[in-house]
C-alpha cells in the first residue's frame, strides 16, 4: 500500500468529527486560539529493537507509544488533547497489522480524549520507527515544571517502583529469578502496557510545586527535580512502594540487589512530584479518587550539591552503581 492508501484506510477514520485536523487533506492542522489556557507540547519515538522487540503485536505498540506521550503530559498537570503520529514503517508491514494499529489508536483516542490532527508516514527497508508529538492544555501559569521544589516540602510517587525492570529482564532472557507464570505475567505486562497517570497529573496542577514521569530510572529521573529546582532530595528506600510480586522477591532473594534494579531502571512511569506538608490531606484524596497509591518517600532540602540521597533506616546514605539509562 502506498502512503495515500495508508491515510485514507487506516488514519483518516481516527479524525472523524474532528474539523481542527482539516481531515488530513492540508500541510497542517489549525488549532484554535486560547485565551485562558497554555499549550503543553512533548514529543516521544518508540523504535524497534529499542522499546519494544520484532513480533510485538500492533495493540501493545500503539499503547506504549501513546502512554509514554500521555505521560509526559501528565508530567505537567496538563490535560491531553491532540498528537501528531509519525510513522516510519518497514516493508514488512501489511494490511492486517496496520487495522490492529489503528483499531488500538481509536481505542485509545476514545479512552483519554484525545484526537490525532496530522503526521506523516514513510516506508523503508528499516526497522519499525513511530513518533507522536502531542499537545495538552492547562490553565495559564498552572504548568507544573521542575525547577519548583523547595526545602521543607514533602516527595510523592505513585503508583508503585521496579516492575516494569523485571518485564524488561523477563523479555530479554535476562532473568534470574525463580517466577511463577501469574509474576512473570504481571511484571511483562507493566512493562509493555504502562499507565500514564493522566488523571492524577491533572489534580495535581494547583498543589504539586515541581513533577515528572520516571521514565529513565528513578535516581536519574529524580535528580532532574533537584538539579532544576537547586534542592536536595532525601528518599526513605524503606518507603519506596513496591508491588506484592516484588516484595516477595526481595524476600527470596537478596534485596539489596532488588532495590538497585527499582531504583536505577526505567520505564515505570509513575509521577514522581514535590508538594507542601498543607496538602498531604489532599494528595490522599487524589490517591482515594483515582485508586491509585500515592506515597510520601521523602524530603526537600537544602544543600549546594544538589544531589538525590537514598537513605537507609538509620539515615546513612546509599550508594548505586547505576542510576539509571542514559539515551
Amino acid at each position: 500500500m502506498n502512503e495515500l492508501e495508508i491515510l485514507e484506510k487506516f488514519i483518516k477514520p481516527l479524525t472523524e468529527k474532528q474539523p481542527s485536523s482539516l481531515h488530513l487533506t492540508d500541510d497542517a492542522c489549525v488549532l484554535d486560539k486560547l485565551s485562558t489556557k497554555q499549550f503543553v507540547v512533548t514529543m516521544d519515538s518508540i523504535s524497534e529493537n529499542v522499546h519494544f522487540f520484532s513480533g510485538t503485536s500492533p495493540q501493545i505498540i500503539a499503547h506504549k507509544l501513546i502512554a509514554t506521550n500521555l505521560s509526559d503530559i501528565a508530567a505537567m498537570a496538563a490535560a491531553p488533547k491532540y498528537y501528531l503520529l509519525s510513522a516510519i514503517l518497514p516493508l514488512s508491514i501489511d494490511k492486517k497489522w496496520l487495522h490492529d494499529f489503528s483499531s488500538s489508536l481509536a481505542k485509545l483516542n476514545k479512552e483519554h480524549d484525545i484526537l490525532i490532527v496530522g503526521g506523516d508516514t514513510v516506508r523503508h527497508q528499516g526497522p519499525l520507527s513511530l513518533s507522536v508529538t502531542m499537545i495538552g492544555e492547562v490553565d495559564k501559569y498552572n504548568a507544573v515544571t521542575r525547577s519548583g521544589a523547595k526545602e521543607n516540602e514533602d516527595v510523592y510517587i505513585t503508583g508503585t517502583l521496579g516492575d516494569s525492570a523485571i518485564g524488561l529482564m523477563i523479555q530479554k532472557k535476562q532473568n534470574k529469578f525463580d517466577l511463577s507464570k501469574q509474576a512473570k505475567s504481571f511484571f511483562i505486562n507493566r512493562y509493555e502496557l504502562p499507565t500514564p497517570r493522566v488523571e492524577i497529573g491533572k489534580k495535581l496542577a494547583k498543589i504539586a510545586s515541581s513533577m515528572l514521569d520516571i521514565s529513565d530510572g528513578f535516581i536519574q529521573d529524580a535528580s532532574h527535580i533537584s538539579t532544576n529546582s537547586k534542592v536536595n532530595l532525601d528518599i526513605d528506600i524503606n518507603k519506596i512502594p513496591l508491588s506484592d510480586p516484588l516484595k516477595a522477591l526481595t524476600l527470596k532473594y537478596e534485596s539489596s540487589n532488588i532495590i538497585e534494579i527499582v531504583l536505577s531502571n526505567g520505564d515505570d512511569y509513575e509521577l514522581l512530584f514535590t508538594a507542601p506538608e498543607k496538602y498531604e490531606g489532599a494528595i490522599n484524596e487524589i490517591s482515594l479518587a483515582t485508586n491509585t497509591p500515592i506515597s510520601k518517600i521523602g524530603k526537600v532540602s537544602a544543600g549546594s550539591d544538589h544531589k538525590v540521597n537514598i537513605r537507609d533506616a538509620n539515615g546513612k546514605i546509599l550508594k548505586f552503581a547505576k542510576t539509571g539509562y542514559i539515551h
